[in-house]
């Protein structure tokens, strides 16, 4: 599968106060610099792993229907649609019913349904199939007053999230696109701020759909903070030593390419 990011991520994974402790600059200088080093090495370490770290929105193109879609740059998160190009030349949408999605496997799949067949007048030219996804690490999450219940997280106080809805509206107080630090953790439940070491948000009520936390992995995250040293202390050189630490990191889970 040929694939492109259409959405990349609307923020990063570490924040720059947490890279700003990391490399111990203290002053505001640097702080545009250290945000796009903070990108390219996130950017580095996704390539690496062959991962999505953050939620973000794909598209894939195939020439004809496999039996067996495996999807790249896990963790598959969802399916947003398949289309194809019939013989007409015109653009049809596969139905959701036509097809099933795997998405606690790595990497993801997506299958044929039960008792079903792939479109049979697919035109059969070049990436006339296409396939739009979203994938990353992130959690399904429901509020509880003014936490959010999120089974099996990793957050840590003061780590940068964003929450998602698909099918619905997020909770109150909440809104998608907007960066949030984790103000609290407490067994499965975490509470956001709109600052780090900020208040918690009041949650003034559930919500409808599926929300969805950002939850990298704290060894992905190091990763970041790895790649990001190595290229602040070798900032201006032109050629810098290979990173052993973060390729072992990464390396632990590493998807090769689809």
């Amino acid at each position: 599968m040929d694939y492109q990011i259409t959405t990349a991520p609307a923020h990063e994974p570490v924040s720059l106060e947490q890279a700003k402790r990391h490399l111990r600059v203290d002053d505001g200088d640097s702080d545009a610099l250290i945000r796009s080093y903070l990108q390219s090495a996130r950017i580095w370490c996704e390539e690496y792993a062959g991962r999505a770290f953050l939620w973000q929105t794909f598209t894939g193109r195939l020439d004809v229907f496999p039996v067996l879609m495996q999807m790249p740059r896990p963790p598959l998160l969802s399916i947003s649609s398949i289309t194809y190009v019939d013989t007409a030349g015109v653009t049809q949408t596969v139905a959701s019913t036509i097809y099933d999605v795997d998405t606690q496997s790595e990497p993801g799949k997506v299958l044929l349904a039960y008792d079903q067949e792939w479109p049979s007048d697919l035109r059969g030219h070049h990436h006339d199939v296409t396939v739009t996804f979203i994938a990353g690490h992130a959690k399904v999450c429901t509020r509880s007053g003014d936490t959010l219940l999120v089974p099996g997280h990793r957050h840590e106080i003061g780590d940068p999230v964003q929450v998602y809805n698909i099918g619905g509206a997020l909770p109150a107080g909440l809104s998608a696109g907007v960066t949030y630090y984790v103000a609290s953790v407490s067994g499965t439940a975490v509470t956001l701020a709109a600052t780090e070491g900020g208040a918690a948000i009041t949650l003034a009520d559930a919500g409808t759909g599926v929300h969805t936390i950002d939850a990298l992995p704290s060894l992905y995250a190091n990763a970041i903070l790895l790649r990001l040293t190595r290229m602040w202390m070798h900032r201006g050189d032109e050629e810098a030593p290979e990173g052993r630490a973060e390729r072992e990191l990464l390396g632990m889970r590493r998807m090769v390419p689809l």
